[in-house]
């Protein structure tokens, strides 16, 4: 599938459980947050002894989550949007600099002052405030003149205020300045000077502005193939062989899937799923819905709480996660920020037609054409896309690779899809016409490999299964190692036993050890937990 368009978030509508998680972040953030002591006072005291780690604030990321939530239907957020860009554009100076800092830039200023020309023209893009695209030119020429270092969210701001405007001394800024015409190889190691090519947030975030400018330039992405061999190098793993779609430990490439400790990083997970849009407008294969849809259940939804109020750094599926202290820090912000794309990821345009990605509840408008989608995804494997408008276009539905027996049914027409495909269904469609779907989601094994090959793990659907550790409420994902000689009959009596449920799949299995017969309660990896998805501990 090569040539989509991404659709406006103001055209899209999720319910379902990127829904919830809209949500509960917008809660979050209407409710829960303290904007003037976190965010906006360290702008307008300026003292050099921070109570933020690192002496970066996250206001930008922030400010750009919010608009793209009043965007996705959350107007509510509109006023305290509208009301933290004024507190910000008095903080600004005649130099245009927005800063922390009484004087020196500080280690992360242009970081912070990048995502602060990110989130402004968010504003102006989605709330019509001309005033936010005066304040990110004012800060952007203030870059400019500091002939400022390339810190990462830089590229991203740059392509922006030259799209937003059409004044050429950005784009020849990231031409230039930033390179973005050479590969990853070429030029990231000199212009960025920590972790460089290890680091997975600062290479996924540099390759997709690189995707940005060739998209722009309407030429090949650069890198593309090393990146592919980066996330596609096995069936269902990223470079980590992380069964859970999260990857990168300690922040870094990795490819050992230990599970515990200091992987699957927040702001990592955040830009793989990013990448994976970004691409859409260049190609966009089945597999990267694939490799979205699995990131996103068991690894990104899991770096935030059931009731929304609080956000991991890492991510790990062996063991217990823990959440983090700093709300106003990378990791929690990038969660707000991807959240409210995520509705992009449901729907694409294409010529004369509509993609669905994702079977997520929803609604789209495109090209004066309407679709709405009820579905009980993930729980279950059933789905009715309405059409809504007459015409001759086709539909593309995106065919799940753990769905081997997908069936959609129009009209009493059958069409049957290969996993890992797009199924295109092209007719002259009235409004009211039905799309029948059926996604069988029969319980299945997932191998380990590197660190935990010889191990498996179960999975229905999207969904990665587990339960708690002994001993530890926290849920977390844990391969087991069965006797090999025994493994076959094992999974049998599994799958024999399994049955569906909303909030957790029972399952009797058989103890290795002895015959007694036991039973458990598998959890999804995203459905009323308090960590990661799981799959049977050390119960054996």
């Amino acid at each position: 599938m090569h040539n989509l368009c991404a659709i406006d978030l103001e055209n899209i509508r999720a319910e379902g459980e990127i829904g919830t998680r809209m949500r509960l972040t917008a809660e979050k953030i209407r409710s829960h947050m303290d904007l003037e002591r976190d965010y906006l006072s360290p702008f307008r005291h300026r003292d050099m002894v921070h109570l933020v780690p690192g002496g970066f604030v996250g206001c930008g990321m922030l400010l750009d989550a919010m608009a793209k939530a009043v965007a996705s239907g959350f107007d509510s957020l509109r006023l305290l949007l509208l009301a933290a860009f004024d507190e910000l554009a008095k903080s600004q100076r005649a130099d245009g600099s927005i800063s922390i800092y009484p004087k020196n830039e500080g280690v992360w200023n242009h970081h912070e002052q990048a995502y602060l020309i990110q989130g402004f023209l968010q504003i102006y893009r989605h709330c019509s405030c001309d005033r936010a695209l005066e304040s990110s030119l004012r800060l952007g020429d203030c870059l400019i003149a500091r002939e400022a270092a390339l810190n990462i969210g830089m590229e991203s701001a740059f392509l922006m205020l030259y799209q937003a405007t059409g004044e050429k001394r950005f784009l020849n800024w990231c031409i230039d300045r930033f390179r973005l015409r050479e590969g990853l190889n070429e030029s990231i190691e000199n212009l960025l000077e920590e972790n460089s090519l290890l680091h997975v947030y600062t290479y996924l975030a540099r390759f997709c502005a690189g995707a940005d400018f060739a998209i722009l330039e309407n030429r090949p992405i650069p890198d593309l193939e090393a990146l592919e061999h980066r996330l596609f190098h096995d069936h269902y793993v990223t470079v980590t062989g992380s069964v859970s779609g999260g990857f990168g430990c300690g922040e870094v490439w990795d490819n050992l899937p230990l599970g515990v400790g200091s992987m699957g990083e927040i702001c990592a997970t955040a830009y793989l799923l990013r990448t994976l849009l970004h691409l859409a407008g260049h190609a966009f294969p089945a597999r990267y819905g694939a490799l979205f849809e699995r990131a996103m259940y068991n690894a990104f939804f899991a770096g935030q709480s059931s009731d929304g109020l609080q956000y991991r750094y890492f991510v790990p599926f062996d063991e217990a996660g823990k959440w983090y202290q700093h709300d106003t820090y990378c990791c929690p912000n990038n969660f707000k920020r991807m959240v409210f794309e995520l509705p992009q990821a449901i729907w694409f345009g294409a010529e004369n037609a509509i993609v669905l990605n994702l079977y997520n509840s929803s609604s789209v408008r495109w090209q004066n054409r309407e679709f709405k989608l009820d579905s009980a995804m993930p729980e279950k494997g059933e789905a009715v896309l309405q059409v809504n408008t007459d015409g001759k276009y086709s539909i593309f539905l995106r065919v799940p690779d753990w769905c081997e027996h997908f069936c959609a049914t129009v009209a009493g027409e059958k069409h049957f899809g290969q996993p890992d495909r797009f199924l295109e269904i092209s007719r002259m469609w009235k409004a009211g016409d039905q799309i029948q779907i059926d996604l069988p989601m029969p319980l299945r094994i997932l191998h380990g490999r590197g660190a935990q090959n010889g191990r498996v793990v179960l999975a229905k659907g999207p969904l990665i299964l587990g339960v708690g550790n002994r001993g530890n409420d926290s849920p977390c994902l844990e391969f087991v190692t069965p006797p090999q000689e025994e493994t076959d009959g094992r999974i049998r009596a599994v799958m024999r036993g399994f049955e569906g449920g909303k909030k957790f799949f029972n399952v009797d299995f058989m103890r290795f050890s002895d015959q007694n017969r036991e039973r458990i309660s598998l959890l999804p990896g995203i459905l009323g937990r308090k960590g990661p998805g799981a799959f049977l501990s050390d119960c054996l």
